[in-house]
């Protein structure tokens, strides 16, 4: 049975990279579900895709690699080195869901802890697009 809590301290306590890990796909998404909220014209230059039967750390990392094109290039790295600990540790969460095959409670509980950091992520991350690549989004 999945411990929440030891898990929690083992990511928590290990000097993890961000280059050991893909981005989160749940982080991916949240970021797709805004630039959409934001951007007219998101749909047309972003695609993202997930391979639901082939889901590997490439096919993850071209997602972030196609989002990351269209962000100010200093502003995506002051991202990543101010947010590697978050970044690790939910696409840590994430990789555990992925090979973990519990009940639907424990997994909700993974959740639970991977959900408030990727609203916050995804936020940040926003800020560091090239809006102007973009029409925003009007009423």
């Amino acid at each position: 049975m999945l411990d929440i809590n030891s898990l929690n301290e083992q990511i928590s306590s290990k000097d993890l990279l961000l280059k050991d890990f893909p981005i989160s796909e749940s982080l991916i998404s949240m970021i797709d579900v805004l630039g959409r909220d934001y951007f007219e014209d998101w749909n047309d230059k972003v695609f993202i895709e997930f391979h639901n039967d082939d889901r590997t750390v490439q096919s993850i990392n071209e997602n972030w690699n196609v989002l990351s094109n269209f962000c100010d290039k200093k502003k995506l790295k002051e991202f990543t080195s101010k947010f590697t600990p978050q970044l690790v540790y939910i696409s840590k969460l994430e990789s555990v869901l992925i090979d973990y095959n519990g009940d639907d409670y424990h997994r909700y509980r993974i959740y639970d802890l991977i959900d408030p950091i990727i609203e916050e992520l995804s936020e940040e991350y926003m800020k560091c697009l090239d809006s102007t690549q973009f029409t925003p989004l009007t009423d």
